[in-house]
């Protein structure tokens, strides 16, 4: 049997054909890509309708939410509530923060008198106290020896070596 020969015309377009179909690969790759962007985009839409519809139906029901409404007013009158307690939090915070900085921070200082440096030398150092009695060994509830550890496998293995 023969080899078939390969001729430069037929290596050619067999190029000519593999490049046409990467071609082909790469604007079909693009186009799905550019479509499920667009996809998505669409999808942004439809979750900011949705949600401009749920905001729209709480202001007008949030006295008077019926069914399953209620309990997602709720959930929002209590996230609400939580969000404005944490907002009166860090205006505190700023508050005391900026009265603290101005001079007048609210905290009031006593002032008691400590012997002076020379009179804390001379004074008597304070006993060091005493030492505490050594406890003596518990007996042995077991008598059984202990039994030496085992070596670890990666020990075995270096001492095979």
């Amino acid at each position: 049997m023969s080899e078939p020969s390969v001729t430069p015309t037929s290596f050619l377009d067999r190029a000519k054909s593999l490049a046409a179909a990467a071609a082909r690969k790469t604007r079909d790759t693009a186009r799905i890509a550019k479509l499920n962007m667009d996809i998505s985009g669409r999808r942004d839409t439809i979750r900011r309708a949705y949600s401009d519809i749920g905001k729209l139906y709480y202001e007008m029901h949030k006295d008077a939410p019926e069914g399953f409404f209620v309990q997602l007013c709720q959930e929002i009158e209590l996230a609400e509530s939580s969000i404005a307690a944490m907002e009166a939090e860090i205006a505190s915070i700023k508050a005391d923060a900026n009265a603290a900085r101005s001079g007048d921070d609210g905290i009031e200082i006593e002032i008691t008198a400590e012997p002076a440096e020379e009179d804390a030398e001379s004074a008597p150092e304070p006993e060091a106290p005493a030492p505490e009695p050594e406890a003596e060994p518990a007996p042995e509830a077991d008598p059984a020896p202990e039994a030496a550890p085992e070596p670890a496998p990666e020990a075995e293995a270096d001492s095979e070596a």
